[in-house]
């Protein structure tokens, strides 16, 4: 019941509330335990031995073709001393052109493929300290079969003029996007690690989700 603006719960409605106390209370500390956890059955990167706080992404969007052509940068950082290479997930068709580390050309390691996960792609890394900073850069393009991507002719958009492309990630279709560390459980690419430059006269639309 309402007294003054207030709610104000009679012994019955106690329990009911109290029980869905509980159960939030559970489903946070479920999600702090996935997030704290280091068992990531996702993924086949190796996001717990060198990982990226900051990424720049270049596009060009070819709507004819229904690919994105360009390179994605990132800043890595080391987790272990001496870590030697930095793995990330691809999948959908994503190939990958050229390599550099550190401003240099470096060759690629391309691992097994997975029916669900894709192929993992290595970079060399110099052996630093622990918590050293290296610059991958993978010059890349994607597929028509990019999951990640949904592309729309003029005719099925409501104005009917421009082609239309949106995207969606979740849970695990970023790999097709870009070259990245690709978790399920709360350790998704952070999207506001990264900077866009798209090089194409096309209108950007984001939608927080």
């Amino acid at each position: 019941m309402t007294i003054g603006g207030f709610t104000v719960l009679d012994a019955a409605e106690t329990p009911a509330r109290d029980a869905e106390v509980a159960a939030f209370a559970a489903a946070t500390a479920t999600e702090a335990a996935r997030a704290a956890s280091t068992t990531e059955t996702s993924t086949l990167s190796n996001w717990t031995r060198a990982r990226a706080t900051h990424g720049s992404l270049e596009w060009i969007v070819d709507f004819d073709a229904e690919r994105i052509r360009g390179a994605v940068t990132y800043e890595v950082k080391n987790l272990e001393a001496g870590v030697d290479e930095f793995v990330v997930d691809t999948h959908g068709g994503l190939a990958v052109h050229a390599c550099y580390v550190d401003g240099k050309p470096a060759p690629l390691t391309v691992g097994d493929s997975h029916a669900v996960f894709g192929t993992p792609v290595a970079a060399p890394l110099t052996p630093k300290p622990l918590g050293a900073l290296h610059q991958v850069r993978f010059e890349y393009e994607t597929a028509p079969e990019c999951s990640a991507a949904q592309w729309l002719a003029p005719p099925q958009t409501a104005g009917k003029v421009r082609p239309y492309l949106f995207t969606q990630c979740q849970a695990i279709h970023a790999r097709s996007l870009v070259q990245c560390w690709n978790q399920s459980l709360g350790r998704r690419p952070a999207w506001d690690i990264f900077e866009l430059l798209c090089l194409a006269q096309i209108e950007l639309v984001f939608h927080d989700s």
